[in-house]
């Protein structure tokens, strides 16, 4: 039995009707000003696991086509399971039986946690507060079964880490910027300059410097409070997106 074909099939009678579409092994749609995804990865090797990558993103982002085909970035991967650590599903690629069983959790999953998560976050002001629920509900569940399994410690990763997402990253900036939140985006983009050049103290590269560059001009305009210029930069964002997905022509 084949594993992508089945489960391709599966999530096209279950998630088509609701407007998703295939692009690789990414199911996307378009939801008023967002884009909501999920993308299946499997183990690489002969490995015979799966995980789902998931999020909501505004089309202000301005992203190519890409970035869809390859599920979307920023996007959750990890602590599906109440455990924190078990982020994986298994199954044995030789027998029919385990196949469908890991399909259908997927299905499952995806059906009871997934879809609810995109009803709530359905343009980028929902999207954003549901991100941060999101973000903030992870952490919890994570430190409490740390609490109890402080073994597990050294297969995740810190709390530093974990920490970071609490206030958002890149979409969750671009969401404040769509919604006129311009003092919560300062602070999203002051916070990406500061991990960004914390990353690299020693030398940063000339990518570094790009995005700081870039990051520091859009942080100026949302102190500035500047409606004129973001709302040429965010529509000429959303056309491009919109125009990678294949909803209007370039």
């Amino acid at each position: 039995m084949d594993f992508m074909k089945t489960y391709q099939a599966q999530c096209c009678e279950r998630f088509g009707y609701l407007g998703f579409k295939k692009l690789g092994n990414t199911h996307w749609r378009v939801v008023n000003d967002v884009i909501q995804t999920f993308h299946l990865q499997r183990g690489r090797g002969g490995l015979s696991w799966c995980r789902i990558q998931f999020g909501i993103t505004p089309l202000c982002f301005g992203f190519s086509r890409n970035f869809v085909w390859h599920g979307c970035a920023p996007n959750f991967n990890h602590t599906v399971f109440p455990d924190c650590t078990i982020w994986q599903w298994q199954y044995d690629s030789k027998s029919e039986e385990s196949i469908l069983e890991c399909i259908e959790s997927l299905i499952e999953y995806i059906q009871t946690f997934l879809i609810t998560y995109f009803e709530r976050g359905i343009d980028c002001m929902s999207a954003r507060e549901e991100n941060l629920k999101l973000f903030h509900s992870m952490f919890e569940q994570r430190c409490a079964f740390l609490r109890d399994n402080p073994w597990q410690r050294q297969y995740t990763v810190s709390d530093e880490e974990y920490k970071k997402r609490l206030s958002g990253g890149e979409g969750e900036c671009y969401m404040a910027l769509k919604t006129g939140a311009y003092a919560i985006a300062a602070e999203y983009f002051s916070n990406l300059v500061a991990a960004r050049s914390k990353l690299n103290e020693a030398e940063q590269s000339e990518k570094d410097k790009e995005y700081i560059k870039g990051w520091n001009q859009l942080l100026e305009r949302a102190l500035a409070q500047d409606n004129d210029f973001f709302a040429r930069y965010l529509a000429a964002n959303e056309r491009k997106s919109r125009i990678a997905l294949g909803l209007e022509k370039e």
